[in-house]
Parts: C-alpha cells; structure tokens; sequence
C-alpha cells in the first residue's frame, strides 16, 4: 500500500462484531484508522446498522474532523464500499433536490472548512495549514516534505497573522459598540437610578457596592418630589397609620358569629 502524503487522506476501516451488548444496545466497534501516524476512531455501533446509519456516523464522526478521504479501503467487500460511496454522496447533499436543511451533521464541517472574514481562511487551514477536502470543493493537496524547516515556518508566520487579523476585527468592532455606548460618569452626591428586580424582598440582597452598569443617569423633575406629612410617633417610636380608602369588604360566617373582613 502507498505511503499517504497528507494527514486524514487514506484510511482502513473495519468492523468487530459479536461483542457483549452494552447497556446502550451497543454490540459492535467501528474502527477507522490513519496510517500515517497510526491514529484511530474507535466508534460504538449495532450489527443492524444500515448502509445509511454507518455513513451518518462517518459524517458526524470522521468528515467533520479530518475532512472526506481520497481512500478507504476495507474488508467488508466491494459491493458495502460501492453502497456506502453512493450513501456518503447523498448524506453529503451532492443532488440538487438536496438542502443542507436536511443534513445538519454536515453544518460543522461547512463551517471549519468555509471562509472567515475575521481571520481570512478557513478554520481548517488555520488548523492544519491547508484546505480541507470534501465533495464540492476537491482541493489538490501538494506533497510536502515533512523535514522542511519552512513548514514549521510557515506555521509560525501563520499564526502571527491570524493574530494580526484577530485584533484588527476586535479593534472594529469595539468601533461600532463605543458608537452606540458612553462611559457614565458620576460624582460624589449625584442621583442616580438603581437597575434592580421586581421581586419582593430584593433589597435584601442588594450589594452597598454597586457597580456602575446597574446605575442610570437621574434627571431632576419636580413630580418626583414628595411631601413630607407630619407622623405622631408613640412612646415606643411607633405610629398608626390612617386608612386613606376601603378597597374591598366581605362578610365571613364562623358558626354562629359574622366576621367583616375590610381590606384598606
């Protein structure tokens, strides 16, 4: 077998079947391997997995990690090899009838290997330094020489100008949010609003330290002012409230006697 040039590219696949169920009805490991740095998947599946199921899982599980692979070769034979390409073709929605709508274990992949205009590339290629494959975008990975000290380079330059890009999109968009938002400034002796919940009792857990986000700017208006009546305070600093109006009224029967119930 061929040496493979590139990470994830070829890989051999196989099924061990006739294990002891799990208590998630588990019977049998799938197992995909990388030959060139001897990495494995070690996948949990049924002996009664379709064709269809076996694909779902290697979307979910290899494509949406390493990309699609250019072989895979297996002991299952010719004809599971010829269903499960004509699966993957289908569960990748390569017909035009297809929509992604209907194949969400693709999204992830879409997403690492489509552009992004914070780091201008691909998530894969700031990864692995290089586009992933797949079906619709069959990128020709060059051979590279692994001892090549401008790889490791590259890598570094990479990097450095992901970073670059990365605090220029920040420095935007920190632009458009200092538009719409004013830093508040407050002295000592200002009124100010508290932000607080509309539960009862919330002020008991009220902080004496508040910060600053929680505080709106006061406005004087004179509605807001109150008078102050005068309160007769009884020897135990205590004070009886007058009633100002009757809400409601109910009459309750307790056996042979008649409550009023007044609410004020």
């Amino acid at each position: 077998m061929p040496i493979p040039t590139w990470k994830w590219e070829w890989i051999t696949m196989d099924f061990f079947v006739g294990l002891p169920t799990t208590m998630g009805g588990y019977d049998s490991i799938w197992v995909a391997d990388y030959r060139l740095a001897k990495s494995s998947h070690f996948i949990s599946v049924r002996v009664k997995y379709t064709t269809k199921k076996i694909v779902e899982l290697y979307i979910s599980q290899i494509v949406r990690l390493h990309g699609v692979q250019v072989s895979i070769k297996s002991d299952r034979g010719s004809l599971f090899i010829s269903h499960f390409w004509k699966a993957l073709l289908h569960g990748l929605g390569t017909q035009l009838d297809m929509s992604m709508t209907f194949h969400p274990q693709t999204d992830e992949f879409s997403y690492n290997n489509s552009y992004h205009s914070s780091i201008q590339m691909a998530p894969f290629d700031a990864l692995y330094g290089i586009r992933c494959r797949s079906l619709i975008g069959w990128f020709n990975l060059m051979e590279m020489d692994c001892l090549d000290t401008n790889l490791l380079r590259n890598g570094m330059e990479q990097v450095c100008m992901i970073q670059y890009r990365l605090l220029t999109t920040q420095s935007r968009q920190k632009s458009y949010a200092d538009r719409r938002v004013r830093a508040l400034v407050f002295m000592k002796g200002d009124h100010v609003w508290l932000r607080v919940s509309p539960t009862k009792g919330v002020m008991r857990f009220v902080h004496p330290v508040i910060h600053i986000s929680m505080l709106g700017k006061y406005i004087p208006d004179e509605s807001h002012v109150l008078s102050l009546d005068l309160v007769e305070l009884g020897p135990n600093l205590t004070f009886e409230e007058e009633p100002i109006a009757i809400l409601d009224r109910q009459v309750r029967k307790l056996r042979n006697k008649e409550i009023s119930l007044v609410k004020m």
